[in-house]
């Protein structure tokens, strides 16, 4: 599904399947459900002014990429881990973005900058630290195992730059580590846990 909000939309049941408006009031979105009809991931956009003006191109591919097409206004966005860079504040950019169950393919090179969530020790084995760049406003922070499946979500203070996570109770594998602002901003970082 994507499309685009004024107010924030509620996806599911889980915290994590809320989408909250950002700061001028619209926010474009894509969110990916599974065959029993559980959000697999929820995503968002947004720009400088009116992202609803523009149109939103929507495709999959046999190997469960979303291929996602649209434009925002202003200097840049960031869409799921990608940041997209833009022109001036009244300018519109278009994008295409390939997205799956654990990362964000970019269709177009990324910005210099550190816009990605730091987990160590990492393998982790016990506890965890993940620790995120200053002036993000995190809202939540989500652990989803191989599959894209959520395994546990933990609400995180909106002043907060790093969190403790307890792995000790999870099987050894990959997972992915997923930081949502307030702003419906998405930072990831994969873990391993031994």
């Amino acid at each position: 599904v994507s499309g685009y909000a004024y107010d924030g939309v509620v996806f599911g049941p889980q915290p994590t399947d809320v989408l909250r408006s950002t700061v001028n009031g619209y926010v474009g979105f894509v969110a990916k459900y599974g065959a029993a009809g559980e959000v697999r991931w929820l995503t968002s956009y947004a720009g400088n002014l009116y992202d609803y003006k523009v149109g939103v191109a929507l495709a999959t591919d046999g190997q469960g990429h979303v291929y996602v097409g649209g434009a925002f206004n202003g200097v840049g966005t960031t869409f799921g881990g990608l940041t997209v860079a833009g022109g001036a504040a009244t300018t519109t950019t278009a994008f295409v973005v390939a997205l799956d169950d654990a990362q964000v393919l970019p269709t177009r090179p990324a910005l210099a900058g550190n816009n990605s969530l730091q987990v160590y020790p990492n393998p982790g084995t016990d506890w965890v630290r993940v620790a995120w760049p200053s002036g993000y406003q995190p809202h939540c922070l989500t652990l989803r195992d191989a599959l894209g499946r959520p395994v546990r979500t933990d609400v995180v203070t909106p002043t907060a730059t790093n969190q403790l996570v307890s792995v000790s109770d999870l099987a050894s594998g990959l997972y992915l580590l997923q930081l949502q602002t307030i702003a419906g901003e998405v930072l990831t970082q994969r873990l391993t846990v031994r």
